[in-house]
C-alpha cells in the first residue's frame, strides 16, 4: 500500500493515506467516512488475506458504497484493484477492477484515473488491514479489456501483500494439491482453466460453454448444518428441522455473514461448478449417467432434505459431497447470462445464482451445470449454502 501511495504521488496524484492524515486523538472512522465523502475517487484494495476479513473492514467498505451512491451516472468513483490473485467482493462488482499483479495493470489505472480527469487532484487510498507487508514486485496488469475502471467481480479490502509462486497461472491436471493441505472440514481446489457451462444442455441457461481460468481456493466438504449454523437462524421456529440437516431458511446475506464470521466467503458460481465436475468436465459430480440413489431429488419421495454427507457417491472428483440435490446452495455471483448468452426470461434486480438442485428438483436440474436464482431476501427451506476460502 505505501508502495502504490508512493508511486501514485510520483505521478502528479495526491493520495490520501490514514497513517499519514490521521493525527493523534482523531476520531478514524469520522476521519476515514469524511475523506471518503470529500475525495475524487477511492482506490479500494484488496488482498487474499483481506476479501474474507470481518469487522472495520467492512464498515469501511460500507462507507465506500453509500458515498458512491450520491456520485453522477457514469461517474469514475470507486476503483477495485486487486494487488494478488483474490475474489472480489459481491458489493463492488459493477465496477471493473485492476490488477496490479498483470502486465500493465498500473499503467491502466492511471490512464483510467488521468482520462477522468484526476491527476493532480486529492485521490483516496484506503488501507484498512495493516500488518501484511507489502511486496516490492509491482506487476504493471490489469486483466480488463475497456478503457475505463467500471464493472466487474467479489469480497473486501486491504494493504500489505506479496504476490505467492503459488498464484502463477497453470492448468488444473489432477486432484487437489495435498502439500499446502486446506483447513479441517475443506478440501483443496487446485486453480487452472476449465470450460464452464455446456452447450446443448437441458438447461439452455447453461450455454454456452465458455473458458474460465481460477486461481487455488478450498471448499466446504458438506454444506453447512443446522448444528453448525445454530446461532445464526432466525426462521426456523416450528419448521421440522434437524440438526445434521444442511442449514437451510438462510437468506443470501445470513449465509454470507455466517461465512465472513467464519473467515470464509461464499463461494463464487465458477468455483462451485469446478469443484462439482472436476478437470473432466462431467454432468454429475458422480460422472455423466444420471444415477437415483446417488442424489435426494424430487424422485427420491422424501420431500425433505436428508442429513449432510448421506450418500457417499454424491461425490465429486476433488472430494466434495452433496454438490447434486439435497438442497440448493447459495454462490456469491449476481445472476446473469454467461458471456455471448442472453436470458429467455426476465431476471429480477439483484438475483442471486443458486446450484446443485434440491430434494424438490427432477433429475435435470441436479445437474454440476444446472443454474438458477433466487432473490437475496428469501429464506427458503430448499436453499442452503457451502464456505469457501
Amino acid at each position: 500500500m505505501r508502495d502504490l501511495c508512493t508511486r501514485l504521488r510520483g505521478d502528479g496524484f495526491e493520495p490520501w493515506l490514514d497513517e499519514e492524515q490521521l493525527l493523534p486523538g482523531q476520531d478514524w472512522e469520522f476521519e476515514i467516512s469524511q475523506a471518503v465523502k470529500t475525495c475524487d475517487v477511492v482506490i479500494v484494495c484488496l488482498s487474499e488475506a483481506s476479501v474474507a476479513k470481518t469487522g472495520y473492514v467492512q464498515k469501511e467498505l460500507r462507507h465506500v458504497l453509500n458515498a458512491a451512491e450520491y456520485r453522477p451516472e457514469g461517474h469514475v468513483f470507486v476503483v477495485p484493484v486487486r494487488l494478488e490473485p483474490c475474489v472480489l467482493p459481491n458489493r463492488l462488482t459493477r465496477w471493473q477492477r485492476a490488477d496490479l499483479f498483470a502486465a500493465g495493470g498500473y499503467d491502466r489505472l492511471c490512464a483510467a484515473l488521468r482520462g477522468s480527469g484526476f491527476a493532480g487532484k486529492p485521490v483516496l487510498l484506503d488501507e484498512a488491514e495493516p500488518g501484511r507487508r507489502l511486496g516490492k514486485q509491482w506487476g504493471t496488469g490489469i486483466a480488463i479489456t475497456c478503457a475505463t475502471i467500471l464493472v466487474a467481480g467479489g469480497i473486501g479490502i486491504a494493504t500489505y501483500f506479496r504476490v505467492p509462486d503459488a498464484h502463477r497461472a497453470t492448468t488444473a491436471t489432477g486432484p487437489a494439491d495435498t502439500t499446502d493441505k486446506a483447513p479441517p472440514g475443506m478440501v483443496r481446489i487446485p486453480g487452472g482453466r476449465f470450460l464452464m457451462g455446456r452447450n446443448g444442455s437441458a438447461d439452455s441457461a447453461a450455454a454456452p460453454a465458455h473458458e474460465v481460468t481460477l486461481p487455488p481456493f478450498d471448499l466446504d466438504i458438506l454444506p453447512v448444518t443446522n448444528a453448525q449454523f445454530q446461532g445464526f437462524h432466525r426462521s426456523t421456529e416450528g419448521a421440522k428441522v434437524s440438526a445434521d440437516w444442511p442449514a437451510t431458511r438462510v437468506s443470501w446475506d445470513e449465509a454470507e455473514s455466517y461465512c465472513l464470521a467464519q473467515q470464509k466467503r461464499l463461494p463464487t458460481e465458477a468455483e462451485w461448478e469446478f469443484a462439482a465436475r472436476g478437470t473432466d468436465g462431467r454432468l454429475y459430480p458422480w460422472g455423466e449417467a444420471f444415477k437415483p440413489d446417488a442424489v435426494n431429488y424430487e424422485g427420491s419421495g422424501l420431500g425433505l432434505p436428508e442429513p449432510a454427507g448421506s450418500r457417499n457417491s454424491n461425490r465429486s472428483p476433488f472430494g466434495v459431497l452433496d454438490m447434486s440435490g439435497n438442497v440448493w446452495q447459495w454462490c456469491s455471483d449476481e445472476y446473469k447470462p454467461y458471456p455471448g448468452g442472453a436470458s429467455v426470461f426476465p431476471i429480477p434486480k439483484g438475483a442471486k445464482v443458486i446450484r446443485g438442485g434440491s430434494f424438490q428438483s427432477d433429475f435435470p436440474h441436479v445437474s454440476s451445470v444446472t443454474r438458477n436464482l433466487e432473490l437475496p431476501s428469501r429464506q427458503s427451506p430448499a436453499i442452503g449454502f457451502r464456505c469457501a476460502k
